[in-house]
């Protein structure tokens, strides 16, 4: 079952789900006691580095210290979903697809996305969007960057989202650890074309609370989250004089 809301809407169930509607495992282990992302292999010293970093997160925003029975590592790890167990809980997946169009050097595109702090200039005032902490410089593979997001006046919400896929000027991928939805996973890839580079973003998630939270998808989230990517797309071509305007296919 497939809807256009910016995106595709599909409910799923447990063993119910088409291999096309998810996107690729991001973790697969090693021989050597790391995990491969992407085309890089991590360290076992970066990943026990990161889990430390989540659970400082988790403790300091009062997160559960180990992720509810039934539930997969990789799934956010906010507050407690109605239904129980996962075996009994609906599933309900959004995407959202857009592409644009960037003039100039692909490394250029390339290295303003790249870095971190260059996402303050793309993100809408009302968010009140903040880099909590240290940032590197240059994007990485099991980089964790933690967030402090207005959602509505007076209500913030914590955010932490660490970088899981990089190939150097093709793509990264970002997937929320901890925050407000149930999945985020936001694919970025950057593809050379005549003149520039076509940017596709591509964000698969779950706003969590099952068929509730399908509800208040439609009557908010879903509109506020084209709000928030139509003008990052505006934010782009004040960036990149010439940029197109933001596709959705």
């Amino acid at each position: 079952m497939t809807r256009n809301l910016g995106g595709q809407r599909t409910g799923l169930r447990r063993g119910g789900a088409r291999a096309s509607e998810f996107a690729e495992p991001t973790r697969h282990r090693t021989q050597g006691g790391g995990i491969r992302s992407g085309a890089i292999l991590l360290p076992l010293e970066t990943l026990q580095q990161r889990d430390h970093e989540v659970l400082e997160f988790r403790r300091r925003h009062g997160h559960r210290q180990e992720p509810e029975a039934g539930r997969p590592d990789c799934q956010c790890r906010g507050p407690r979903h109605p239904g129980g167990s996962v075996e009994r809980t609906t599933h309900v997946l959004f995407r959202l697809q857009r592409h644009q169009f960037i003039p100039g050097p692909p490394t250029a595109t390339w290295d303003f996305f790249a870095t971190p702090r260059n996402l303050d200039r793309l993100t809408s005032p009302e968010l009140r969007f903040r880099i909590v902490g240290d940032v590197a410089p240059r994007m990485y593979a099991g980089q964790l960057i933690e967030y402090r997001v207005g959602i509505v006046p007076g209500i913030y919400a914590q955010w932490l989202t660490e970088i899981t896929h990089v190939r150097e000027g093709e793509y990264f991928v970002d997937e929320q650890r901890c925050g407000p939805y149930r999945l985020w996973h936001h694919q970025h890839r950057f593809t050379p074309v005549p003149g520039g580079v076509e940017m596709t973003d591509l964000v698969t998630y779950d706003p969590g609370w099952g068929w509730l939270g399908g509800l208040v998808h439609a009557a908010w989230i879903g509109g506020k989250l084209r709000q928030i990517f139509d003008l990052r797309a505006r934010k782009v071509r004040e960036a990149f004089p010439g940029a197109g305007e933001a596709v959705t296919p």
